[in-house]
């Protein structure tokens, strides 16, 4: 049997062929505990002096609240996956005045299949540590990175358009002999990549682990660091949208994957606190040639670790390309 057989059972009451893994529980609550204090109390200081400023301006709040949204957290390297990082390649590229890090680990032949591998919003490349000897034994070049203004990356603040950008950077940076084999994305990081690979991004296979189909989980999480109200909030959002140079609604991953046909496997737990499972299913409703499996007990960061998880990731971006590459 695969891996994804393995650790997945069809529902059958779901004829999309929806498959569920109803995986033992995770010690996931205590990984967002510490993804909770890795936020640190500086942004805890940042949501109070917001609040502060509101008080006396509303046109400095909405200001300060856009940098404070497109500022994210960055979370220190332990020490398990510094070795990791430590076997590969690291390079710095340079991306609007900043420089960020990436790190290649090669594969075994001549021209290996590349995998990139895109963190999530306040995420690091050492998020997806796990994947990279399981790739690495079948053949793959491996390619992570620390996004602007995360993990040791230059800059202060980012947002989606910029990321997605940069993966339309490093897809045609590693398309030298041919299209990255495939993309492997977390949360934000998904929504980045549908946004790259909908406007003309290459990649044979797709994962998403969590993804985020649009903002709102973002906006929700940053209401409740803040407390403004809705007035400021809304003010906040089209300070945002004017940096984009587009409304968050039409970004949203929906709105934009109904012409892709590139085999998409995407993961989201059940018991997500932070991206709703819905975001998973909106995106697949709409993207031909996807399936979604739903995982219970892991949450939001829990499928980065899971061995069943990293096996069906491996297992389906491994399989035999297409005979025609998607231009």
């Amino acid at each position: 049997m695969t891996p994804l057989e393995v650790a997945s059972r069809t529902a059958a009451h779901e004829p999309e062929s929806r498959a569920m893994i109803p995986l033992s529980r995770d010690p996931s609550r205590s990984q967002r505990v510490e993804a909770g204090s890795e936020r640190g109390w500086r942004r805890g200081l940042a949501a109070l002096a917001l609040r502060v400023v509101a008080r006396f301006s509303r046109a400095a709040t909405v200001r300060r609240g856009a940098e404070l949204f497109l500022s994210p957290s960055r979370r220190s390297l332990n020490a398990k996956d510094g070795e990791v990082f430590a076997a590969a390649r690291r390079e710095w590229l340079p991306f609007g005045g900043q420089h960020f890090p990436l790190w290649i680990w090669e594969g075994a032949s001549y021209r290996p299949p590349t995998v990139l591998l895109i963190h999530d919003w306040g995420g690091r490349a050492a998020d997806f540590a796990a994947f990279v000897a399981p790739l690495r034994r079948e053949g793959a070049r491996v390619v992570a990175f620390d996004a602007p203004a995360h993990g040791e990356a230059s800059g202060h603040q980012l947002d989606v358009v910029e990321l997605a950008a940069t993966v339309a950077i490093l897809l045609r940076r590693h398309s030298e002999w041919a299209p990255p084999r495939g993309i492997v994305a977390h949360g934000f990081g998904a929504l980045a990549a549908t946004i790259a690979v909908a406007t003309g991004g290459r990649a044979e296979r797709l994962v998403y682990l969590a993804a985020a189909e649009n903002f709102d989980p973002y906006l929700d999480s940053f209401r409740r660091e803040t407390g403004l109200d809705e007035g400021l909030l809304e003010g906040v959002r089209q300070s945002v949208e004017r940096r984009v140079g587009r409304t968050l609604e039409s970004l949203r991953g929906g709105r934009l994957v109904c012409d892709l046909d590139r085999p998409l496997l995407a993961f989201h737990d059940a018991d997500d606190p932070e991206v709703d499972w819905e975001h998973s299913r909106r995106l697949v409703d709409r993207w031909t040639g996807a399936r979604l499996v739903r995982t219970y007990g892991l949450g939001h960061r829990g499928l980065l670790q899971r061995d069943a998880v990293v096996a069906a990731t491996v297992e389906h971006l491994m399989a035999e390309p297409r005979s025609a590459p998607p231009v």
